[in-house]
């Protein structure tokens, strides 16, 4: 072996096993395949459809990806367009300028489309694909295997993560590397991932609860821990000059409803304040009367 391919090599190794970490750590957080193929099998399409757009909206919110790529397979686009107008109309759409953008394509022709499917991801910088009714995709056995072959050459070239809904069938974990019959066939093959719609909302729902409630746990904490301040305006010589009897002592008879308010503070009331003061003035001045009575007796 030379030098240049035993660099390559190591190169290529340090790689994989950097991407293998990540991929661990996202299929533990947001349950997909990193830089991989991700199945979820539900009961209909309309359930697909619905789980596909709230998934593509968690990975947005999740900071995982800034702009995924939504491709109906089925005849009805205009149907999946009012289902993601009814989820998010602000964020799903067939524009290219939303962050989740749906894209028809002719039932059984995904494999046809391929070539302008690469060319708007690397255009928009598309961090993931998902493929709703995955049974629609390929009109045949010839055109299913050639779209499984584009699926693998496109997260190798482009380093996104392919995430596929598809009607239910009898698959699950186990069978991840083992070719299956029906519409998911040599697709369970090559998967790193395959998982029912229904686990994937229940974990997605604990985690947002989880969140939720550690969320909670900090607030309370820091309301503990940190008390109010409390700020006092200060007093202006004007304003001063209203509280000073003619004796020269502090009287608030007259102020009775006087506050000092600070937005954003709390309030204080200031006449509570005068009185006290005076009291601690009075106080003194009494003690020392009651010696003078005591030294005279």
């Amino acid at each position: 072996m030379s030098i240049y391919n035993a660099s390559n090599r190591k190169e290529w190794q340090i790689a994989t096993a950097f991407t293998a970490a990540v991929s661990q750590e996202v299929e533990r957080d947001h349950n997909i395949a990193f830089e991989d193929i991700s199945v979820f099998v539900g009961q209909s399409v309309r359930e697909n459809t619905q789980c596909a757009f709230r998934k593509a909206l968690r990975l947005i919110d999740l900071d995982l990806y800034k702009k995924v790529l939504v491709i109906n397979t089925s005849v009805r686009q205009h149907w999946a367009l009012r289902e993601a107008r009814e989820i998010d109309s602000d964020r799903i759409g067939d524009q290219l300028s939303k962050p989740v953008t749906v894209m028809g394509v002719p039932c059984g022709d995904l494999c046809k489309e391929f070539e302008a499917i690469g060319s708007i991801i690397s255009r928009h910088k598309i961090g993931a694909v998902i493929i709703n009714s995955w049974e629609f995709a390929s009109r045949d056995g010839r055109y299913k295997d050639n779209l499984l072959y584009q699926l693998r050459c496109l997260i190798e070239s482009q380093g996104v993560s392919v995430i596929i809904y598809s009607h239910f069938t009898n698959v699950s974990a186990v069978d991840i590397g083992i070719p299956k019959r029906g519409s998911i066939g040599k697709l369970s093959a090559i998967a790193g991932l395959i998982c029912s719609t229904k686990h994937d909302e229940e974990l997605a729902a604990k985690k947002e609860m989880d969140w939720s409630i550690a969320n909670t746990e900090i607030t309370d904490e820091v309301r503990r821990t940190f008390k109010p301040v409390i700020v006092e305006e200060p007093i202006s010589e004007e304003k001063s000059e209203q509280y000073i009897s003619a004796d020269g002592k502090i009287d608030c008879s007259d102020n009775e409803e006087e506050s000092v308010i600070s937005e954003g503070t709390t309030i204080t009331d200031l006449s509570t304040f005068l009185k006290r003061f005076n009291r601690e003035q009075e106080a003194p001045a009494e003690a020392e009367h009651e010696v003078e009575e005591l030294e005279y007796a």
